[in-house]
């Protein structure tokens, strides 16, 4: 029984220390993947953010391309993104911001995404070749 309890204690430090190294949050996410690229483009009120990003998960993480819609003050999570994802291939895309509500994404052409919203929140969404 002691030896189950000291593993379990092992490996729940080791989770502990892969996100947080000293006590700071490192980039490196308890998943194992890092966020690289990113951009970040603002609404007009600032309530919103568009990120475009993409996730290097180790050896053998293909091209990627990431877009996320979060609030102002939310962080960029170790996950997916939750409104365009290209799985194989780096998609030289653009964001711009029509209005409050509107978020246009040139150069997103993809062949077949593996996620394309045409809308995340309140926010509708457009894509064009460029």
């Amino acid at each position: 029984m002691k030896i189950i309890f000291s593993i379990v204690v092992l490996f729940s430090t080791l989770f502990f220390l892969n996100g947080n190294i000293g006590g700071v949050h490192s980039s490196e996410h308890a998943r194992g993947c890092k966020i690289i690229g990113h951009q970040t483009v603002g609404s007009p009120s600032g309530q919103y953010r568009a990120i475009i990003f993409s996730r290097d998960c180790g050896t053998g993480t293909s091209l990627n391309t990431h877009i996320s819609i979060l609030a102002a003050n939310e962080p960029l999570a170790d996950e997916n993104g939750n409104t365009f994802i290209a799985l194989h291939e780096s998609v030289p895309v653009t964001l711009r911001w029509t209005d409050e509500t509107a978020l246009q994404v040139s150069g997103a052409d993809v062949k077949s995404p593996e996620k394309r919203n045409s809308h995340t929140f309140a926010i509708d969404i457009t894509y064009t070749k460029a």
